[in-house]
């Protein structure tokens, strides 16, 4: 019961032409684009629910996942650009290592 307060069941869509309207004014509620991408990321957010979810609670699991990605992003680029960094520096360290390395044999 407590769910039915939340939601009015007319605002549930039952029809293909519902669903697409339903679905185009959940993604107006973020800050996305209205393309098939966020068609099907609206679509996984339902079929992925336990309950029937409201625009606005739908709209919040979309939005939670574009930050999720962004944010995977900016954790991938960090960690790539010090992995290039860490590998640079290895680089540099082993050719200063056989320049020494060839210089003692030069004076040996």
């Amino acid at each position: 019961m407590r769910f039915l307060n939340k939601l009015k069941i007319e605002d549930v869509p039952v029809s293909l032409d519902e669903y697409n309207k339903w679905t185009e004014e959940v993604i107006a509620l973020t800050r996305l684009p209205l393309n098939d991408s966020m068609r099907f990321a609206v679509s996984t957010v339902v079929l992925e629910s336990k309950e029937l979810l409201s625009k606005k609670d739908a709209a919040i699991r979309l939005l939670k996942g574009a930050n999720n990605q962004l944010a995977s992003f900016v954790f991938q680029d960090i960690k790539s650009r010090r992995m290039a960094e860490d590998a640079k520096k290895a680089e540099e360290e082993k050719k200063a290592s056989d320049a020494e390395t060839t210089a003692s044999q030069v004076v040996s």
